[in-house]
This record gives structure tokens, sequence and C-alpha cells, in this order.
């Protein structure tokens, strides 16, 4: 399969393949979309992939025999715009500077998989992401504050271990459509700046260990905020 030089598109997905993924894969470097999904493989993601240097669509899904880490290669490829790595036995930390060198990513799904460690700060300063998949994994530690998430218009994170604030920064993602921070461990008040994410449509918090503020604060004040979102249909 490596000796197919000018292959663009390798789709194989919905089928009943077993076996390892084939390292030799790697040598496919102009491809641009990779389709691995929905098949009966095991093993690890070959590292091998990272020489994939035209890729910009990787969709391995729905792999539960696939293990492992998630090669660090694989986030120096600077053409992804896809990456759907979501429903695996996937493990590991996430690396800090994951998005550093993706300047194109619009997707990230890496949901129901074995994640563990934080959330990397840098996914919150790409510009060019519009969703953002990573419940149901192990992920710990505060939310990163969102600096610079202007595309960004949805942000599932629920099934985590995630704790500390709900920052106000949240409200930088102003194209936000979908949130949904359910099952975790946040804790302290419901922040009153989710009222100025305008696209708002679905808000899902629960399960978590907040407040809704101070007497003095008016308790539930953070719902009036809300009568700005005149399109949330789900709270």
């Amino acid at each position: 399969m490596g000796k197919c030089n000018n292959l663009k598109n390798l789709w194989l997905s919905h089928n009943q393949f077993m076996g390892i993924i084939p390292r030799s894969i790697g040598n496919l470097t102009r491809l641009q979309e990779l389709r691995l999904g929905f098949n009966n493989l095991e093993g690890q993601i070959p590292k091998e992939f990272g020489n994939l240097l035209g890729l910009e669509l990787l969709s391995i899904k729905a792999i539960k025999g696939l293990t492992g880490q998630i090669p660090t290669s694989i986030f120096n490829i600077s053409s992804l715009k896809t990456i759907d790595l979501s429903n695996n036995s996937l493990s590991g930390n996430l690396p800090n500077d994951m998005c550093q060198y993706l300047p194109k990513l619009e997707r990230l799904y890496l949901g129901w998989n074995e994640l563990s460690g934080q959330i990397p700060s840098s996914i919150f300063n790409l510009t060019t992401l519009e969703e953002i998949v990573l419940f149901n994994n192990s992920l710990e530690g505060n939310l990163p504050p969102i600096s610079k998430a202007p595309k960004l218009e949805i942000l599932l994170l629920w099934g985590n271990k995630l704790s500390g604030n709900i920052l106000n920064s949240i409200s930088n993602a102003s194209m936000l459509k979908i949130l949904s921070l359910s099952q975790n461990l946040f804790s302290g008040p419901i922040p009153k700046m989710l009222g100025s994410l305008k696209h708002l449509e679905v808000l899902h918090i629960p399960d978590n260990n907040l407040i809704t503020g101070s007497a003095a604060d008016h308790e539930w004040s953070f719902l009036s905020s809300l009568t700005n979102c005149k399109n949330l249909k789900t709270i």
C-alpha cells in the first residue's frame, strides 16, 4: 500500500478489517484524506503518520481496539483541518503545544476515549477552530483561559474531571452555539458573562459543584443575563 505514491484519498471506513494499521501508509506523502474508522483494527496509531505533511483530514474513529497515545508527530501536520479520533481507547496526555503547529485546524474530535491530564491551553489560542469535542475522557484541572476563539461554535467537555471556575473569558468565544460542561467538578458561581454569548442555543452545566452566587448578588441573576441569548433552546 505504501507504494501508491500519488494517492490523495484513502477511504477504508465501515468494513471488517482486522489487524494493525500498516505503518507503510506513512509513505503516502501526497495523501490529503485518510479515513480508517469503523473497522475491527487494533494496536496503535503509527508514528509514521506524522510524515503525511499534506494531510487535511484524519479520521480514525469507532475502533475500540485502537489503544496507546496519539503520536505527537500528528500535531506537526500543519495542513490538517479535521482530526477525528473519537470513540476509541486512546490514552495518555495531550501535549500542551498540540495546536501550536496546526494553523488551519477547524474540527477536533477526541471524545469517548481514555485521555487524561489537562486540556492544553494552546487549543483556545487557535483562531480557526469551529468545533472542540473532548467529552467522556478523564481530563482534569482547570479550564484554560479562552483568549482567541472567534469561530468556535461547539464546545463539548462533558463527562470529565475538570474543576475550578467557569471563566468569564468564555465570552471571548462569541460565536458559541452549543456549550456542554456537565458531569465535571466545576465550582464557584455561574458566570453572568454567559449572557454575552448571543448565538448560544444549548447550555448544559448540570452535575457540577456550581453555586448561583451570594444573596447580595441576587442569586439567580445569571438566568436574567441569559435573556440576551435570543436563540436559546435548552438550558
